[in-house]
């Protein structure tokens, strides 16, 4: 009767620790991107420079100062529970904006082949939108 017991805990245990071991292995190789491997590009389309300052939940990317025509990007491993969210803030001047760069669940409209792309323009953000049966540049947001 003990045995059932220590077997149930050493269940319970393992249930607990996996998900963390994977999770850890997510972020440390890329073998262990079981939700696949994404990278979100932010290119500057301004006339000036251009602040951009990107996170998750787990991760804080800093600020990256874009020259125009320069690019940041970031890559990442798509949460194992499939719950991946990276917002952005960009800055031009005194004009700011945010906008999600990636989410779980809709990179299949944000996204081609696993790349986000993302422009600061002088008239708004412009990102990667499926729509009619192929990729295209919409205006998501304006500062």
């Amino acid at each position: 009767m003990m045995k059932n017991h220590q077997f149930a805990a050493f269940l319970l245990v393992c249930a607990c620790i996996f998900p963390e071991i994977m999770l850890l292995a997510a972020k440390t190789s890329d073998k262990f991107c079981l939700n696949g491997r994404y990278t979100v590009h932010v290119v500057n389309k301004l006339p000036d420079q251009m602040k951009v300052h990107c996170r998750s939940k787990d991760d804080d990317l800093e600020d990256h100062f874009l020259n125009p025509n320069e690019y940041y990007n970031f890559s990442f491993c798509d949460n194992i529970l499939g719950r991946t969210l990276f917002s952005c803030q960009l800055w031009w001047g005194n004009k700011e904006v945010g906008f999600k760069a990636f989410t779980s669940g809709d990179h299949r409209y944000q996204c081609l082949k696993n790349q986000c792309f993302w422009e600061g323009r002088s008239d708004g953000i412009y990102g990667s939108s499926y729509e009619a049966g192929g990729f295209i540049k919409r205006c998501m947001g304006t500062w």
